[in-house]
């Protein structure tokens, strides 16, 4: 009888420990996401520059973030009327968590949205 006893004790013990560990690792998985991108709202003041097109690096924006100069490289390429080199634009960006192309090591990728001239 001791036995069983001892058996439903453990046991409990177990379900309630597993139960906890999935509620805690469940937090932890939603809350992590958000906290690694970056996102803007508002226009950014920038200029599209090609000073990296020589290894391979068509196309970035350069900006001032807070006394920080800050490079972004476009996921998708600009239209054909703002891809001029030092053109000052207005945007917002979208930070991605992808792998930066094949020759741009300066840069961080991002989605840039609502681009307009200055």
């Amino acid at each position: 009888m001791k036995k069983y006893i001892f058996f439903l004790m453990i046991s409990s013990l177990a379900a309630a420990s597993c139960k906890s560990k999935k509620a805690t690792t469940a937090s932890v998985a939603t809350s992590t996401p958000a906290t690694m991108t970056t996102r803007t709202e508002g226009n950014i003041t920038g200029k599209v520059s090609h000073q990296y097109r020589a290894t391979g690096c068509a196309t970035v924006i350069v900006f001032n973030n807070e006394g920080t100069e800050m490079t972004l490289i476009p996921k998708d390429k600009l239209p054909a009327e703002f891809d001029v080199d030092m053109m000052e634009i207005k945007f917002n960006y979208h930070t991605l968590k992808m792998a930066n192309p094949a020759g741009c090591n300066v840069g961080i990728p991002a989605e840039i949205t609502e681009i307009t001239k200055k």
